[in-house]
């Protein structure tokens, strides 16, 4: 079963011996249990990978001056897998590419797989792009550490990317038929890990599946005792342990089984 903040909190006064309330925000004591149940949700989340707070989501676009780069949400922890929009024919789409800042969802899309490519070899593969044609540009890519000029193809979709400073994307190219002046958001579609959310409100309920809130009560309990009570509470900490064991096998619903590909990690940090 899954419970709102506030009848968790009340569980765990109850088995404290605090007083009763109506509402989180009812006494100190209260509060200071919400707020243990907050740093709880947030240390198992950090545990462990769930699978619930993964998601698809859109890079966010940058600008004309640097064509290929994108960088992740503000919402986001970990980017698992990147597809761009190869379109099925770049070439229809010159001219008129799109209306305002979206494309028109109606246009064939074409979404491809692109390739991680460490930062090594994302430089030295990009940095022998020859000049001796005009689908080869450059443009000025300034980090923590300076400039730098990165050369792209404006020719082709991109193919690989690599990742700068944790937060930067950067593509190998663009199809300036398709997207004439920047990589757009609406061109990306990725997979990877969402920060969670956790609202000190009544009515707000923790984000996990119902099999896990278990684990977050106990675990909250035996917090709030050892904090508020300054006592051991060996129940809660026998069913947190079982909890925890619980949690490795049961973290998916969905059984996806050995063939279940799993792509690295590379995204903003915790």
């Amino acid at each position: 079963m899954k419970f709102t903040l506030l009848e968790i909190v009340q569980d765990i006064l109850n088995d404290i011996s605090g007083d009763e309330v109506d509402s989180i925000t009812d006494t100190v004591e209260a509060e200071q249990v919400a707020n243990i149940v907050r740093s709880t949700y947030f240390y198992i989340v950090s545990q462990k990978n769930l699978p619930e707070h993964k998601s698809i989501y859109k890079l966010t676009e940058t600008s004309a001056t640097t064509p290929t780069v994108m960088t992740l949400p503000t919402t986001v922890l970990t980017l698992d897998e990147i597809l761009y929009d190869h379109k099925v024919d770049p070439g229809a789409f010159s001219g008129g590419v799109f209306s305002g800042s979206a494309f028109d969802v109606t246009e064939a899309s074409n979404f491809t797989p692109v390739q991680y490519m460490s930062p090594n070899d994302f430089l030295a593969f990009t940095g022998s792009f020859t000049w001796d044609n005009d689908v080869v540009d450059a443009f000025v890519f300034t980090g923590t550490e300076g400039t730098h000029d990165i050369k792209y193809r404006t020719d082709k979709s991109p193919s690989y990317y690599t990742v700068l400073e944790d937060y930067y994307i950067i593509f190998d190219g663009i199809h300036t038929d398709i997207s004439p002046d920047y990589a757009l958001a609406d061109l990306t579609m990725c997979y990877g890990t969402l920060k969670p959310i956790f609202a000190l409100s009544d009515s707000f309920t923790p984000d996990l599946d119902a099999t896990e809130f278990s684990l977050l009560i106990e675990e909250s309990k035996r917090a709030a005792s050892v904090k508020i009570r300054q006592a051991r509470d060996p129940i809660a900490e026998e069913r947190s342990r079982k909890g925890w064991i619980r949690l490795n096998p049961q973290a998916e619903n969905v059984d996806t089984g050995p063939a279940y590909k799993q792509y690295p990690k590379y995204g903003r940090k915790n």
